[in-house]
Parts: structure tokens; C-alpha cells; sequence
């Protein structure tokens, strides 16, 4: 178990790790050619691409993550046929539908914003943003972590940064930035999908399709909920930031977040290496072995992660400065909103836990507390203190919804997913 949760984690924290250096460097490259006011547009229409892309996978990329490895397990070859086949169904209708419907109201409420074919680009990659993320899940389950995040976090970004340095000469805006985004998606998009071909075993492929729609939308209703209130509450500021305040404050707190945003890198790419092994250790009631491996990862993650906050703390001018001229004030918001990713980082994986191991409508429940409290938080705040309102209000919601989860695990599963006694938790 040990050596292959290593190899896994090690294959995604490698991954993941270069991603998100990658992305990190496509936002200095496009804030120092844009500037503060068009990254504001760019990161605003990110936003809203990252909200309405989970919109379109309506949790079903999470629900494939539960039952891949468990037909897989079980060797129920036409179960996992079918969640593929009725994911993919599903996935495909929904986004479609929102692309035309966001077309529509962009083309009646906002034809001659300057921001309009920003957005247009955003709608356009909706259906491929869904659908390699199902893909992606697919290939998690199946336990091939390198071909699932090689198409996000590697070929993505590197095909962004090859099209952005053959045009280094010509002056670009955020709408031409996001068009070179959508069509790095496109060719993602493709590439999952033929690796999902490829490793798909042959008797899936050979079997026929068996359909259990009422289970599968219970739980992909519950984990439907617990990502998009959980993503809401944790990018609402950006929203409500661009709302009430100016475009050249979110662009200079979106840069602030894209920082912060690295110290849990180490935690997602423990959480999509670890995720399917819940499930399988749950289903066999080995309990044991779960613990022993949250442990093992909950150490792994908080001593990657002090060294990256100690680096930001001393040299967090000097990276916002990266960004251009400008960014440097959102010092203090960074400091903020890393108070809240150093709460995940001490619970550890406790998401995953509840979602794999049933508790998943207690994950709607705290999560939904969350991003109510971050919402009002939000519209409370930024009236009153702008970017640093948004980043308490994001902060403050992190602590509470971790620390909600983190009681739960220990009380109904008596496991301790953090690298700390929690005695005087309970």
C-alpha cells in the first residue's frame, strides 16, 4: 500500500506541482502584457469560466472518482460502461445548454462591454472544460494519475505558453488571451479522450450497458453541491470583488490569490492520488490501512508546505512584483488569504474522506454554511474595507468550513486525517 500510494502521489505532486508553477506563469506573463486593468477582465472571466465549468459537470466528475474504482474492484464491467456512457450523456446536454443560453444574455445585456468577447470565449470552452474533466476522472480511477493530469497541468499550459511567446511581439488584451486559452483546451479536450480509449480494459469496452441512474444521482446531486458551493465560496470574493469594486482591485487581488493558491497545491495532489484508494478501503472495511495512509499524507503535506510559507511571507513583494507594476499592495492580501489555505493544509484531506466514505450529504450541509457565511461576509466587507474585506471573508469561511469536516471525520469515522492530536478539538 505504502509504495504505491507513494508512487501516486509522488506522479501527481510531481504533476500538479509544475502545473501550477506553469499557470502561475502564464498570469505573470499575461498581467505584465495586459496590465492591471485588462488582467482584472481576464481574471474576472476566469472566474466565471471555473464556476460555470463546474456548473456543466454537475458533480459528475466526482461521482466517477467513487464508482470507477469501485466496478473496477468488483469487476462490474457493465456498471462502469454505463456511469461512463450516462456521464458523458449528461455532461454533454448541460453544457451545451448553457453555452447557449450564456451566448444569448451576453448578446442582450453586455454586446458593447468591453469585456463582451471575454466572455464569449468562456462560453465556447464550457463543453470541453466538462467533459475533460469527466475524462480525467475516468483515467484517475482507472489508476493511470499520469495520463489523467498530464493533459491539465502539463500539455495545457505549455501549449498556452508556446502560442503567448509566438506572439510576444503583437500587443494582446484579455479576450485574445482567453481565446488562446480555449483553444489549448480544445486540443486537451481530445487528448483525454483518446487515452480514455486507450486504457479503457477491453472487457468494459466488450460489455454491454447497465444503468443504476437512481443511485448515481443521488450521490452526484450531494457532491454536485459540495464542489460548486465549495468552489463558489472560495472564488465569490472575485465575483463580489468585480461587482463593487473596480477591475484594477481584482486584478491586483486575483494576483495576490494566484499566489496563496500555492500552498495547496501539495494538498489537491494528494487528494487526487488518495481519493480513489478511500473508496476502495472503505468499501472493504479495511480502516486501518485508511488511517495509516491519511497519516502518512497529512505529514507529507504540512512539511512541504511551512517552507512555501515561509518563502511568501519574506519574498511576497518581490513575486507580486513579478506580476508588473502595481501589484505589489496586495502584500497584506496575500498574508490573509494564506491564513485560510494553511486551515486546509492542517486538516488535511477531509473532503475526500466524508465524500468517499458516505458522509457526503454532511459535506453539503458544511459546506453550504460556508459559502452562505462567506457570501454575506463578502457583501458585508468589501464595502467597508475592499480587497482586504474579500480576503478576511474567504479566509474566515476556509477555518470554519475545515474545522466543520475535521470534527465530523473524527466523530463518526474515528479517523484523524490531520499530523496533530486532536483531543481538545473534540
Amino acid at each position: 500500500m505504502k509504495l504505491f500510494l507513494a508512487k501516486a502521489t509522488f506522479v501527481s505532486f510531481i504533476i500538479q506541482g509544475l502545473g501550477a508553477l506553469l499557470f502561475l506563469l502564464i498570469d505573470v506573463i499575461v498581467a505584465r502584457r495586459i496590465g492591471v486593468q485588462q488582467f482584472g477582465i481576464y481574471s474576472i472571466a476566469k472566474a466565471w469560466m471555473n464556476i460555470l465549468g463546474l456548473i456543466s459537470t454537475l458533480g459528475l466528475n466526482h461521482l466517477l472518482l467513487r464508482f470507477v474504482p469501485e466496478y473496477l474492484s468488483n469487476k462490474d464491467f457493465m456498471s462502469l460502461k454505463g456511469v461512463i456512457r450516462w456521464s458523458s450523456d449528461l455532461v454533454t446536454a448541460t453544457s451545451i445548454c448553457i453555452l447557449i443560453l450564456g451566448v444569448l444574455l451576453l448578446s442582450i445585456f453586455n454586446y458593447r462591454a468591453p469585456s463582451y468577447s471575454s466572455f464569449i470565449w468562456i462560453m465556447f470552452s464550457l463543453p470541453f472544460i466538462a467533459l475533460s474533466s469527466l475524462r480525467q476522472s475516468v483515467l484517475r480511477g482507472l489508476g493511470t494519475f499520469a495520463y489523467a493530469l498530464s493533459p491539465e497541468f502539463i500539455i495545457k499550459p505549455i501549449l498556452i505558453l508556446l502560442t503567448l511567446s509566438f506572439f510576444a511581439t503583437t500587443k494582446i488584451n484579455a479576450a485574445q488571451s482567453l481565446q488562446i486559452i480555449f483553444f489549448s483546451i480544445l486540443i486537451t479536450y481530445f487528448i483525454s479522450t483518446f487515452w480514455q480509449k486507450m486504457f479503457l480494459p477491453l472487457k468494459v469496452k466488450d460489455s454491454d450497458f447497465l444503468y443504476h441512474i437512481k443511485q448515481w444521482k443521488d450521490v452526484a446531486t450531494s457532491m454536485f453541491l459540495v464542489v460548486g458551493l465549495g468552489f463558489l465560496s472560495i472564488r465569490i470574493d472575485i465575483v463580489i470583488l468585480g461587482l463593487i469594486s473596480s477591475v484594477e482591485n481584482v486584478g491586483i487581488y486575483s494576483a495576490a490569490s494566484r499566489l496563496a493558491d500555492m500552498l495547496v497545491f501539495s494538498l489537491v495532489a494528494a487528494n487526487i492520488a488518495v481519493t480513489p484508494m478511500i473508496s476502495g478501503f472503505h468499501t472493504t472495511n479495511k480502516y486501518f490501512e485508511l488511517q495509516s495512509m491519511i497519516k502518512l499524507v497529512a505529514r507529507g503535506i504540512f512539511f512541504f508546505t511551512v517552507p512555501l510559507i515561509i518563502i511568501m511571507i519574506i519574498f511576497g513583494h518581490e513575486f507580486l512584483g513579478f506580476f508588473g507594476k502595481g501589484f505589489e499592495i496586495g502584500y497584506s492580501i496575500l498574508i490573509l488569504l494564506m491564513i485560510g489555505q494553511l486551515a486546509s493544509i492542517c486538516s488535511g484531506p477531509v473532503g475526500p474522506i466524508l465524500m468517499m466514505t458516505g458522509f457526503h450529504k454532511s459535506v453539503v450541509k458544511f459546506t453550504a454554511i460556508s459559502a452562505l457565511f462567506n457570501l454575506i461576509l463578502n457583501l458585508l466587507l468589501i464595502p467597508l474595507f475592499g480587497m482586504i474585506g474579500a480576503a478576511l471573508a474567504t479566509s474566515m469561511s476556509l477555518i470554519l468550513l475545515n474545522l466543520m469536516m475535521l470534527i465530523k471525520v473524527k466523530r463518526s469515522l474515528g479517523l484523524n486525517p490531520t499530523i496533530f492530536s486532536m483531543r481538545l478539538v473534540i
